[in-house]
């Protein structure tokens, strides 16, 4: 089931406190926020929302482990609660809605839906059929099983932004063209544009017997040039990044245990800590995991979900 899907302003009781620069509003278990659950088949591991809908990827079970993972996409209308879903797509791995269209990245070794590594699919975000619109990705260090998918993020005007294994891929979303792979020197686990539209920003583990565990850069969004990349985290193995307006905020596991950083665009210093276990909602057991949506920051893990100035 899809649950806890909130709407609405803070319940009235909620208090807001300090933590380390970064305001975050906790509510106790006697005023929730409002919820609502609509059964859905599957559990929706990716999700994006746009045009009044919200979409995610549902796994499929497949017979034997050189297929690519099989995955449909679920559409939710929150103000009716219907849902609807795609045919399968094998080898679906991520999607965004930008442009009015929902795009999907496919990746994987050679089916009916791609035979070059891998695919980006527009679908008509009401119906989900993808009428054979696509733009092939020439990824050239695919391995099957496949190479890790950072994600798939809207940039500037037309353009989106995919990361497969270590390349970055610039799709035009108007003549439905892509270039690339532009190589970076990490295997990419995280993609996040910043509210405007100007930079991109990247997370991945350095390669090689030096790599660093978490490298993050900055690029120019329309370009994907380099602008600067820092690697000081005591990360084990990759990470995420989400943009806020005046922040970039880097989530990571340290071992059995993890946590947020909050880094300056422009030359990404570190302005908010690592904190130790207990001292806040910025760390956790298994890691916390941080998204931006407007100016909130929204902190989450198996224990607790916080909200903070983004």
């Amino acid at each position: 089931a899809w649950g806890a899907m909130s709407a609405g302003t803070p319940p009235a009781s909620a208090t807001t406190t300090s933590s380390a620069g970064a305001s975050t509003t906790t509510t106790g278990r006697a005023t929730a926020w409002p919820t609502s659950t609509v059964a859905a088949e599957g559990n929706p591991g990716v999700l994006a929302a746009g045009g009044g809908s919200i979409y995610g990827l549902i796994p499929q079970a497949t017979t034997t482990p050189s297929q690519a993972p099989w995955a449909k996409v679920v559409r939710l209308d929150p103000a009716s609660g219907a849902v609807s879903y795609s045919p399968a797509l094998p080898g679906a791995s991520a999607l965004v809605y930008a442009d009015g269209w929902l795009w999907v990245l496919i990746v994987g070794p050679p089916s009916a839906y791609q035979h070059d590594g891998a695919a980006l699919f527009r679908l008509d975000p009401q119906s989900l059929d993808a009428n054979g619109k696509k733009v092939a990705l020439p990824v050239v260090d695919t391995q099957w099983p496949r190479a890790d998918v950072a994600g798939i993020v809207a940039g500037p005007g037309a353009n989106l932004w995919a990361g497969v294994g270590e390349d970055l891929y610039r799709i035009d979303t108007a003549s439905l063209s892509a270039e690339g792979p532009m190589r970076t020197t990490e295997e990419l686990t995280g993609l996040s544009v910043d509210p405007t539209g100007k930079l991109l920003y990247t997370a991945g583990q350095g390669i090689g017997p030096g790599g660093a565990p978490l490298v993050v850069s900055e690029r120019d969004a329309g370009t994907g040039r380099l602008l600067v990349r820092t690697s000081q985290f005591p990360a084990i193995a990759g990470g995420a990044v989400a943009a806020g307006p005046g922040r970039l905020w880097v989530s990571f596991r340290t071992g059995m245990a993890g946590g947020v950083v909050g880094l300056r665009p422009s030359d990404l210093g570190q302005v908010k800590g690592m904190e130790s276990l207990g001292e806040g909602p910025f760390s956790g057991m298994q890691g916390v995991g941080a998204t931006v949506s407007a100016q909130t920051l929204i902190l989450s893990n198996g224990q607790f979900l916080a909200c903070a100035d983004a």
